[in-house]
């Protein structure tokens, strides 16, 4: 029910409410599953939470959750949000082609953002 509470939240734009239902959840010992990453993480680039989202992209890589194809756009999104482009686009070089939706998230970041597209050089 939690999760979905989270999900909930976070799609209707209730971020900072997802980061607090999450930091309660995980004083009981809640354990976050890749669903539950993904509403956390579009939370942080809402929010422009870098710091949070970085340390998110740890646990995700210790919990082998990293080639998730939704975590990856969830974090590709967040690092670009929060004006994180070279790590948003040095996530997005390590993914295959068939995952090309991240470099549309990134583009479209990236125009929301007013930037430039000079971080293609780095694709």
């Amino acid at each position: 029910m939690e999760c979905a509470m989270l999900g909930g939240y976070s799609q209707n734009g209730y971020a900072h409410e997802v980061l607090e239902l999450f930091s309660e959840m995980k004083s009981f010992g809640f354990h976050a599953d890749d669903f539950t990453y993904t509403s956390i993480l579009s939370s942080c680039a809402c929010l422009e939470y870098l710091e949070m989202g970085c340390q998110l992209h740890t646990v995700i890589i210790k919990n082998n959750l990293a080639s998730n194809l939704f975590l990856g756009n969830a974090l590709v999104d967040m690092y670009a949000k929060s004006g994180a482009l070279t790590e948003a686009g040095q996530l997005l070089s390590a993914w295959r082609i068939e995952t090309i939706f991240h470099g549309m998230q990134l583009l479209l970041d990236m125009h929301r953002k007013g930037i430039s597209l000079r971080l293609l050089t780095c694709l």
